[in-house]
């Protein structure tokens, strides 16, 4: 569907030269012009609407893009900055640790980094976090909003990962909803380095970005993937500023309002 405040919102995103972007209005296709297309795996479906266009996943379905170095934080020596519009169907997902990963780069011995979004009844109901982990996995640097999500309601949210590693003591994980910082340095769980009980080295691996998830979900009989939707996923080889954040938030609030769903 034509949408000229779409239009404009993913001309002023093209200024900023994201290394990815996928619009998902009626593809998956990447229109940064680096040729970084999506896959489809099970029954995405795009929907035509008053917001411009957006995929929405069945909680099985997700999107897969190849791996490429740019995708990763060590990288870029300016750190790598993920921006997202999304909507959750269901904040219920009852597999054993109650929490999804519902857009990131990871995969057993190969974890980089992805969004979180903890189950209704999990530690922190209804959160969304993103997070950076050493490749082994395990515990990692997040930072998380500073309070639940509601279903049906687009949101944009961008993940900041700062350039460095532990070595770099006061620097981290960020995080932004509508506009608004919500954590990130100097608040302890968000640095990279949190001893004892972690030390985040990222390290750049081969696994494949993936919109809806994080990891193949075929390794699990449980659900691993979002229920809902997701739109104009874009990926820097930098930390956006503040007012970048919000001039984005300011110009797609035009399209994705309440009035639009």
């Amino acid at each position: 569907m034509s949408n000229l405040a779409r239009d404009d919102y993913q001309a002023l995103v093209l200024t900023g030269n994201p290394i990815g972007y996928w619009p998902l209005r009626e593809n998956a296709e990447d229109i940064s012009g680096l040729t970084h297309h999506g896959q489809n795996h099970g029954s995405p479906e795009f929907i035509s609407d008053a917001t411009g266009g957006w995929v929405r996943l069945d909680g099985s379905s997700y999107i897969e893009v190849p791996s490429n170095p740019v995708f990763s934080q060590p990288t870029s020596v300016n750190g790598l900055t993920v921006e997202v519009w999304m909507q959750a169907h269901s904040l219920h997902y009852p597999n054993v640790k109650k929490y999804i990963h519902w857009l990131g780069k990871g995969e057993p011995e190969k974890q980089e980094w992805a969004f979180r979004l903890y189950s209704d009844d999990g530690a922190e109901p209804c959160r969304v976090s993103a997070y950076i982990w050493n490749k082994e996995g395990r515990e990692g640097a997040g930072a998380h909003l500073n309070s639940g999500i509601s279903c049906n309601q687009w949101m944009h949210l961008v993940a900041c990962f700062q350039p460095g590693n532990a070595r770099n003591t006061d620097r981290g994980v960020l995080i932004d909803k509508n506009g608004e910082f919500q954590q990130g340095p100097p608040s302890p769980t968000t640095l990279f380095e949190h001893s004892p009980r972690w030390s985040i080295f990222p390290t750049a691996g081969n696994a494949p970005l993936r919109f809806g998830t994080r990891s193949d979900p075929s390794s699990s009989n449980r659900p691993n993937c979002l229920g809902g939707g997701l739109a104009e996923i874009a990926i820097y080889q930098r930390v956006l500023d503040e007012s970048e954040i919000e001039s984005h938030y300011q110009a797609g609030s035009m399209c994705f309002s309440q009035d639009c769903q």
